[in-house]
């Protein structure tokens, strides 16, 4: 079991990577420099997180860009900036020796078609089967994470159809409390043997909090029960708080 910590709890990736180490966690690369910046920065942004982390003693794993993108858009210049955005994460990835990039899925909860869901699967199908080529070039995995899916049907087919082994699922379990009315304990079981990563946080089943593990309505001891006996192996503490994290590390115990 690998515990991570989201660079998201401070602003400066310097003052995380140093919690991280001190606290004994990893740390996944959750907000890669400023996003608005990012065309102007990008070389600038890699050049300081690469001295930030080069001594880094504990895995990294990365959170790739995902702010108002979509690979299985009908416009086909947002799928593009899209790729060169998830191309980016990759290569800044291969760059600090993250095993791991998480990728949104981008999965639209208020778009209430017909065929919606079998047109998102068969895009994403579409999608992953080229892309992930990439991903088996540089030995990285490339997880999908839920965002906003009702159920975990619709990430398993697409990781089948793909059938590669660089390509793998993220729960991230605060956002199926609020997107779904399935219970985790059956997200868990339908992802199976291509669970390889989680986001850890709770919430009031209503709002994305990303509160501690003790602060929702989700069963953490239950949870994390199940997920010990699952493939996955990374576990990232995605709470903004100093407390949230300590506190929240007390279920490992």
């Amino acid at each position: 079991m690998d515990i991570y910590l989201s660079s998201s709890l401070k602003d400066d990736i310097a003052d995380s990577a140093k919690f991280a180490v001190n606290s004994g966690l990893n740390l996944e690369i959750s907000r890669f420099g400023k996003i608005a910046l990012m065309d102007e920065k990008y070389d600038e942004y890699l050049e300081y997180y690469s001295a930030v982390l080069k001594h880094f003693p504990n895995k990294i794993s990365l959170h790739g860009f995902f702010s108002g993108l979509s690979v299985i858009c009908k416009d086909m210049a947002i799928v593009e900036i899209s790729k060169k955005r998830f191309l980016q994460s990759l290569r800044i990835a291969e760059t600090l020796g993250a095993h791991t990039v998480v990728f949104h899925s981008g999965y639209d909860l208020t778009n209430k078609m017909e065929d919606y869901k079998k047109r998102f699967v068969s895009s994403q199908i579409c999608f992953w089967s080229e892309f992930v080529s990439n991903f088996e070039q540089a030995g990285i995995t490339a997880v999908i994470e839920n965002t906003s899916e009702p159920e975990p049907e619709l990430l398993l087919k697409v990781v089948e159809n793909v059938g590669s082994p660089n390509l793998k699922l993220c729960l991230d379990c605060g956002h199926a409390n609020v997107a779904s009315k399935e219970p985790l304990e059956k997200w868990i079981k339908v992802f199976g043997k291509y669970l390889h990563h989680t986001h850890m946080h709770n919430n009031n089943g209503i709002f994305d909090l990303h509160q501690g593990l003790s602060e929702g309505t989700l069963d953490f001891v239950s949870i994390i029960k199940q997920l010990k006996a699952s493939p996955v192996k990374d576990y990232v503490l995605e709470m903004f708080t100093e407390k949230r994290v300590i506190d929240s590390l007390a279920f490992f115990e």
